[in-house]
Formats: C-alpha cells, structure tokens, sequence
C-alpha cells in the first residue's frame, strides 16, 4: 500500500512538472506547489497549543479536525493544480496562517491564564489586527514589501526574530514562562495583520506599493 501511494505521489508530481514546462512563459512565480507544506505549521502550533501547559484532549480533537480538513484541501489543491490560480494561493495560504496564528494565540492563552476574560481580549485583538491588516491593506503591504520608515524597520525585526527567540528562552528555562508568552502573543498580532494586508495581492495580483505611493504624496 505504501509503494503504491508513492507511485501515485510520484506520477502526479511528474504531471505537474510536465504541464508547468509546457506552459508558455508567464508571470506565474515559481515553486507555487511550497504552499502545500502549510499544514506543517499547523500540526507544530497546534500541538503546542494542545500540550502545552498541559495536555488537553479537546484541543486535539480540534486540531485532527483541522488536520483532516486540510489535508483534503492540500490534496486537491495539488491533485488539480491549484497553486498556479493566484486567488485560490491566496485564500488557500491565508487560511492556513490564520489558523496558525489561532494556535498560537490559543498557546499563548493556554499559558497565561485560561480565564474567560483574558481569550475574549486576546481573540478580539487578533480578529482587530486580521480586520486593520485588511482594512489599511494598501498602506500596510507597500511599507512591508519597501519599508522607508524606521518603525516599520523595528517591527519587522521584532515580527521575524522575536517570537522564535521568546519560545526558545521559554524551553531553555532562561526567562519567565509568562514574558515570552506575552512576546508571542504580540509577534502574532503583527503576523496577522501583515498576512491579512496581502488582500490586496490576491484582488489585484499586479498590484505594485509604487503607483499607491504616488498617489499618497
């Protein structure tokens, strides 16, 4: 069965790179097909979420739910080639950050306090932040993609560097359990609104921070 399901893997992984050869060129960006790793990050974030600070069985269930759902989208999205439709990239990758961002904050949570109060502000800045990210998307994506001010600078640093290094100290026992926590938290709501800025790319995929910007001065 397993030699079987690789061989199966392997032709429809020679049809897709057959027909993408033999698609005239375009403006297709490459290696499209990388998005299909999305539900790695989900069983990574979702496991922490599940586990930590302690197992809880409904957070797994959830996330095998999750798991299941998206396995069957990534398959057909593969299968039927997908990745190459901008839109459907698009919602496709959304979705999936979205959800590893709900992990995360559910980590986060999880780790703090696990009171009723503290996830209605928590879950309702992240749904604030994915609403800012959209709703100033413009704005948002062409400091992103060319940043010219200073703070978009500090942020990004702390949006790519500051989460992981929260985690880590958490594991090695070098900070209190509940700083990182915090940190991760915040790195999220950055993520957040930054991936959900990207909107505007899948309305108008030729979208470019320059002509906006003009427009602005």
């Amino acid at each position: 069965m397993f030699l079987g399901l690789n061989k199966l893997f392997f032709k429809i992984w020679g049809e897709r790179m057959s027909n993408k050869r033999s698609e005239p060129d375009s403006h297709q960006p490459h290696n499209t097909h990388i998005i299909f790793l999305a539900p790695i990050g989900l069983i990574f974030m979702g496991g922490l979420a599940s586990l930590y600070p302690r197992p809880s069985g409904l957070l797994g269930i959830i996330l095998l739910v999750n798991l299941v759902v998206s396995g069957v989208w990534t398959w057909i999205g593969f299968r039927k080639m997908l990745d190459l439709r901008p839109r459907w990239r698009g919602v496709y990758t959304i979705t999936h950050f979205d959800l590893f961002f709900l992990y995360g904050a559910i980590f986060s949570w999880r780790g703090i306090s696990e009171r009723l109060g503290s996830a209605l502000l928590m879950f309702g800045l992240l749904i604030l932040a994915a609403w800012v990210g959209y709703r100033y998307r413009e704005a948002i994506l062409s400091e992103v993609l060319a940043p010219t001010k200073w703070l978009t600078r500090i942020l990004y640093f702390v949006a790519t560097g500051g989460g992981g290094g929260a985690v880590v100290g958490m594991m090695v026992g070098k900070m209190d359990s509940d700083i990182p926590l915090y940190l991760v938290y915040i790195v999220f709501l950055l993520l957040v609104m930054v991936i959900h800025s990207f909107w505007i790319k899948i309305e108008d995929p030729d979208w470019d921070p320059k002509p906006y910007r003009e427009k602005q001065e």
